[in-house]
């Protein structure tokens, strides 16, 4: 309780963020973008989330609309490309 008598609670969100891809793999168009969206019930923490390619940052490059996330590739995928989100 804090010295006004008023009543304080804190929390931690413990659930991470649901990925729902809205794209299959690229593995019939190697040109083809990488759409998702993140949902959350306390919300995403967008200082916080990174998209990466091969380990290269690519969070500025993505496009974003209604909570949708889209990355369109430089150039075609290779064969074993890993695309990471946190």
């Amino acid at each position: 309780m804090r010295p006004d008598g008023a009543a304080e609670w804190m929390y931690d969100d413990l659930d991470a963020p649901e990925l729902v891809m809205l794209t299959p793999s690229p593995n019939a168009d190697t040109n083809a973008p990488i759409v998702f969206r993140l949902k959350d019930a306390s919300g995403i923490d967008l200082s916080r989330f990174r998209c990466r390619v091969e380990g290269r940052d690519v969070t500025a490059e993505l496009e974003s609309a209604d909570g949708v996330w889209t990355y369109r590739p430089k150039r075609p995928w290779r064969s074993g490309s890993v695309v990471s989100v946190k």
